[in-house]
């Protein structure tokens, strides 16, 4: 059989890209939003919005403006391969080259065989659509095909007239916006640019337009069956600019452009966690971003400089479909440029492929063919060279922070040390539950991130370290997202008198694992405790004590212990609470003889008060469930004479002096009688 050596060139394109895609597949480290989609399909309640039908749990959203289409598709995919890194991206890159074989049937279409062809090239080796694909960033990868296939489609239309090409983008549309909410950008920006270039168009009859609004309904049902469900009020929380911001945001956006033509952006992003961290996640400082952002690092890419003349003259180009390309292009640029929450780089990517069809046809629109060759060649070849950065920094590095390839390390140390980890920052949770490292975690750190409520949140987080198993997980201090949840611990740390244990040398530069080193004399079991009693003070229970010191006088009377003057007791008592005590009391250990002192003129005759453990370990601090192991001293004075004494223990509010009440074993209104004392000469 003979090929065709164009078809022989596609299929060379479409391979390159598929290797540039799937080398080394596992790194950059798994991020939060490739990973979005599989929490669905391996955990119940991780969607905003689901349906249960015959019996079967349906995800619809997984977001308020992303729906769960790509997590459809993947579940046999997962349910064949199972789930891991390389079958989580195989998708999207797969995705990414069924809309390069519609983009250049589609220029085909509009241009001759060869430009098609070139066309395509530029595109397959293009690192800003190959790597934003690849890791499906913003996610992208979908709603990319959808454009590809809306753009086909009414191409396809204009030429044969054929309805069935306007109920294919009317659905794609529908599909498109239930993917993403922001594919409306895009909707929007070709609408208007046909309105604009064509506002009259004879041959749609009102049933074309009928049949391409049903099936634009038809594909987003999903959407509108949560839209009804929840409220538009949950789609329309992207907040807009305010007027006095435009040009601030029109300068850094068009920054933000010129760096994703470039293809340096996703690099930069899973190599310098600041740029992502501080220009994408947080809310920006703009001109400190532009100075992060760096467009024209080596290879230097002609793409950025050929856009501005580009754009210029398919303004006033005959053709109409660049001119209807750069108006929408224009259209879903000012939209990007108005919404605040769009500032990284796969949001620019919503102008794909608009940018690069409008720098192609201006390239090609030249007539010298040695110029117009040359730029070609420059344009694959700053194309090639960049792939190949990104190849080796991949296969070298694995990306850092939150893109680190360290997080198979701590996913694999985490399935080998069964501990209960709660992760104190984001990008975590994600993609070590659908890694299925452990089921016993936590993610805290949401309930961190405002400072308010501090005494209430240190508490609570004070609570977590009565579980000696538990690990807390953080970004090393250099990849740390949100910084408030650190604070809160290091606060916690302080306040308590805590000490911990840091594992961050098996995963350093990366991730710190820290656990709270466990302070025996603060925390007990209740096997320890030989004589255990059930009473209350208060709210707080009084689960026995330990007495050292003396020795018993009778085996067969337990609480009856033996001593001279002079002797020392030594007294461990046993607390637990229940729920969280709001005021600070003082313990009190008494030695009640039958007689009164002549010093004190009552029966005490000796005595220590003070706060748990040595003033150190207030009652406002006592963790509900922890039992609280407490030391005391008494000393049998040189004057006490022989006779039967007694240990009488109980709280007191230290402000009013008032006691707490008693009750249980040995209760005796406002104190506790513990241990009977025989003193002998």
């Amino acid at each position: 059989m003979k090929y065709d050596a164009k078809f022989v060139a596609v299929l060379i394109s479409l391979i390159f890209y598929l290797f540039i895609s799937i080398f080394t597949v596992n790194n950059p480290g798994l991020y939060y939003d490739e990973v979005l989609f599989v929490r669905p399909i391996v955990s119940k309640n991780t969607s905003v919005y689901e349906l249960t039908l015959w019996g079967m749990r349906i995800p619809i959203m997984v977001m308020p403006y992303l729906g769960a289409l790509k997590s459809w598709i993947y579940a046999p995919i997962a349910q064949l391969i199972g789930i891991s890194a390389f079958s989580i991206r195989i998708l999207p890159i797969l995705t990414g080259m069924f809309s390069l074989i519609l983009i250049y049937k589609t220029a085909r279409i509009l241009l001759d065989n060869k430009s098609a062809l070139i066309f395509l090239i530029i595109l397959s080796t293009l690192p800003s659509y190959i790597f934003h694909v690849r890791l499906d960033w913003g996610p992208v990868a979908l709603s990319i095909l959808f454009r590809s296939i809306l753009i086909y489609s009414l191409v396809k239309y204009t030429k044969t007239k054929n309805i069935t090409w306007l109920a294919v983008a009317g659905f794609s549309i529908g599909l498109g916006v239930f993917d993403k909410l922001t594919h409306l950008w895009f909707v929007f920006g070709i609408i208007g640019g046909i309105l604009l270039v064509k506002p009259k168009l004879k041959y749609i009859t009102s049933t074309d337009t009928m049949l391409f609004l049903i099936f634009i309904l038809v594909g987003s049902t999903p959407l509108l069956l949560y839209i009804y469900s929840a409220g538009l009020h949950q789609i329309l929380g992207e907040p807009i600019i305010k007027y006095q911001e435009f040009l601030a945001h029109f300068g850094y956006k068009s920054w933000l452009l010129i760096w994703t033509l470039s293809g340096n952006s996703v690099f930069d992003v899973i190599n310098n966690h600041d740029i992502l961290r501080d220009c994408v996640i947080h809310q920006p400082n703009l001109s400190q971003c532009i100075l992060k952002i760096r467009p024209f690092a080596f290879p230097f890419s002609i793409a950025p400089i050929l856009l501005i003349p580009a754009i210029f003259k398919a303004l006033f180009s005959k053709n109409t479909y660049l001119k209807i390309s750069v108006i929408s292009f224009i259209a879903i640029f000012l939209q990007i440029v108005i919404s605040y929450r769009a500032r990284g780089s796969h949001h620019l990517m919503m102008l794909f492929p608009l940018a690069e069809f409008i720098i192609f046809s201006y390239i090609l629109s030249h007539n010298r063919i040695f110029v117009k060759y040359l730029l070609f060649f420059l344009l694959i070849s700053s194309n090639l060279i960049t792939d190949f950065k990104y190849l080796a920094s991949i296969k070298t590095n694995g990306g850092t922070g939150l893109w680190s390839a360290r997080i198979y390390d701590l996913c694999n140390y985490i399935k080998t040390n069964p501990h209960f980890y709660v992760f104190m920052d984001w990008g975590f949770q994600a993609p070590l539950s659908v890694l299925n490292c452990s089921s016993s975690y936590s993610e805290l750190f949401w309930e961190f991130i405002s400072l308010d409520n501090e005494e209430q949140l240190i508490n609570k987080l004070h609570r977590l370290t009565i579980d000696p198993n538990v690990l807390f997980v953080f970004h090393s201090s250099k990849y740390t997202v949100f910084h408030n949840p650190r604070k809160f611990f290091l606060k916690m740390i302080e306040l308590y008198r805590l000490e911990t244990i840091q594992f961050d040398q098996l995963f350093q530069p990366e991730y710190e694992l820290i656990k709270i080193a466990r302070d025996n004399s603060k925390n007990a079991d209740y096997s320890e405790i030989n004589f255990k009693m059930k009473s209350f003070i208060g709210d707080i229970r009084f689960l026995g004590y330990n007495l050292v010191g003396l020795s018993k006088c009778d085996p067969h009377q337990l609480d009856l212990y033996c001593g001279e003057q002079g002797s020392v007791i030594i007294l461990y008592l046993y607390f637990l609470v229940d729920s969280p005590v709001q005021k600070n009391y003082k313990v009190f250990v008494h030695l009640i003889g039958e007689i009164n002192n002549p010093q004190t003129q009552n029966p005490v005759w000796d005595q220590m008060d003070q706060e748990p453990h040595n003033w150190t370990y207030p009652t406002t601090q006592w963790i509900p469930g922890q039992i609280i192991k407490d030391r005391y001293e008494l000393r049998i004075p040189q004057s006490a004479p022989e006779g039967k004494y007694f240990i009488s223990i109980g709280m007191y509010d230290s402000n009013s002096m008032s006691r707490l009440p008693t009750t249980g074993d040995s209760a005796d209104g406002n104190s506790i009688k513990i241990a009977n004392i025989l003193v002998k000469k």
